[in-house]
């Protein structure tokens, strides 16, 4: 016969009451509406733990920007504790453990984004946890392309953008009476970038990537294992209609998503999963490449404003950010997971 289960719980960090409303709606992505009169920048975060004996934790920010505004928050949850038979003399019978992290930051020209969970339950436990982590940072500005002798014709302008960073899911303990999860999850929407190809997503992102206009992630549990990503590399080309003289609205979204999970039930191992999605220096502007007019022949003498300030005929490659190199920590954090599950 199967314990029945008492607790005792462990850490917690302090909840928001409107935490879980902000986190769906990060999981389901709503895409960017960039119809702002002026330039900003946006930056949310979710993180959140539950567990079956010890409840649910949270926490969130978010935080908009003014014009040239660098903006930045970041959110952290913790949860877990020692689980106790209910039977005399009520021995400890197991032990879970969940975290999560999110940070997010975005200027002009620049968006960043990380997210992390792992999840840990030991032999013997009877219960389930699960932690996940969101970030989504993005940026809108105005853009007008000015060439003499041109205004109020059509053109177009040629850029591009470099998109820095990973995504994956580890597991542990796979054997029937463990079931582990974990998720990766990365996206990105902008003005000029091409509607993404879902045809070559795993069938699960359907729904998810609608949209957006690339999309990937990496999903991996005790029963299967896939990954896909449309992502078409670091550097990604823009292709942007214009009318000289007139105003374009840019706007860029960068939405990143890990989660992490872990059940073990009498009989079983103990297991672990984690999820990463790690953009830390992640979508950068990298500058006008050209100004062409309405039949391609190339403008040389134009000249570009935007309400920022920001010269989006020059890029640069931004500096890795914390977030980045917190990467290889966490998913050592993983795999040390992993390998006390197998003990």
């Amino acid at each position: 016969m199967k314990d029945r289960i008492v607790t005792q719980a462990g850490r917690m960090t302090a909840a928001k009451p409107y935490i879980r409303l902000v986190l769906r709606a990060l999981a389901i992505g709503a895409a960017l509406s960039s119809t702002s009169a002026h330039a900003s920048s946006n930056v949310t975060t979710s993180s959140t733990t539950t567990s079956n004996p010890f409840g649910n934790v949270s926490d969130a920010d978010t935080q908009p920007g003014s014009n040239g505004a660098l903006t930045h928050v970041s959110s952290n949850s913790s949860l877990g504790g020692t689980v106790f038979s209910s039977a005399p003399p009520f021995p400890a019978v197991g032990s879970q453990t969940g975290t999560s992290h999110a940070l997010a930051s975005a200027t002009e020209g620049q968006l960043s984004a990380y997210a992390s969970a792992v999840a840990q339950t030991s032999p013997v436990v009877q219960n389930a946890i699960f932690s996940s982590g969101s970030a989504r940072a993005s940026w809108s500005d105005q853009l007008t392309i000015s060439a003499a002798g041109r205004t109020g014709q059509n053109g177009t302008i040629t850029a591009s953008i470099s998109l820095v960073g990973t995504f994956g899911a580890g597991v542990g303990g796979r054997n029937p009476l463990d079931d582990p999860t974990g998720d990766g999850f990365a996206r990105i929407i902008g003005t000029g970038l091409p509607p993404a190809d879902t045809a070559l997503l795993d069938p699960v992102l359907s729904g998810i990537c609608g949209g957006w206009a690339h999309c990937g992630r990496s999903l991996e549990d005790h029963a299967h294992s896939f990954s896909g990503s449309n992502f078409p590399g670091p550097t990604i080309t823009l292709t942007i209609p214009i009318t000289f003289g007139q105003i374009v609205t840019l706007g860029y979204t960068l939405d990143v998503f890990a989660r992490g999970g872990a059940s073990s039930f009498s009989g079983g191992n103990g297991t672990s999963g984690s999820g990463l999605a790690s953009y830390g220096s992640a979508l950068a502007w990298d500058g006008i490449t050209s100004v062409r007019d309405a039949n391609g022949i190339p403008v040389l003498d134009y000249s570009a404003t935007s309400a920022s300030g920001f010269d989006y005929t020059a890029g640069g490659v931004p500096e890795p950010s914390t977030p980045l190199l917190l990467a290889p920590g966490l998913l050592g954090l993983a795999a040390l997971g992993r390998r006390r599950a197998r003990r």
